[in-house]
């Protein structure tokens, strides 16, 4: 089954709220998991080769850090390119 933009949207919702809350990645990949009807690893290897390289929520410090109101913006201006 291919990716959607939907699709990379959950999973990114769900790393980002695991990140931003001191959860684990494991959990968000479970949640995302049985949100999508993908296996763990899947999701892992979604976020891990195609996603992660381009945002960075894990370290604040980072230059690529998306603040909690960045993301919100960049989840509307990708759910609006999708209409």
């Amino acid at each position: 089954m291919k990716w959607t933009k939907e699709d990379d949207i959950v999973l990114v919702s769900y790393i980002f709220q695991a990140t931003h809350s001191g959860s684990s990645l494991i959990k968000a990949y479970k949640l995302a998991s049985f949100k999508l009807g993908r296996s763990i690893s899947a999701c892992e290897s979604r976020w891990q080769k195609r996603i992660s390289k381009n945002y960075d929520f894990t370290r604040k410090g980072s230059k690529d850090y998306i603040s909690p109101i960045k993301f919100s913006q960049w989840l509307i201006k990708i759910a609006s390119e999708n209409k």
